[in-house]
């Protein structure tokens, strides 16, 4: 998912910025993830499912995740800005 805290806090970076400094381009991973389920006992919790955000998880298993990040391309850095967990068969 996409942290709305986090697209605030870089939309306040972002105006102390001159023009030439905001262009930025934004990258996209995938990759294969080995299809797992995991208990986590604290917050009691299975994780390893499709997360479909606001609209719970799927009962399918993910085995393919995507990264999202932007990257300053006239200023050095780069910054995640979301993932998605998703299920190819």
């Amino acid at each position: 998912g996409i942290c709305p805290v986090l697209m605030d806090m870089l939309k306040i970076c972002a105006l102390n910025l001159q023009d030439h400094e905001k262009r930025i381009t934004l990258a996209l991973d995938g990759m294969t993830l080995t299809q797992a389920l995991e208990y986590n006992k604290n917050s009691d919790e299975v994780s390893g499912f499709v997360n479909c955000g606001k609209y719970g998880q799927s009962p399918t298993v993910a085995n393919q995740g995507i990264l999202l990040m932007v990257i300053g391309l006239t200023l050095k850095g780069k910054q995640i800005i979301g993932f998605l967990f998703r299920s190819i068969i």
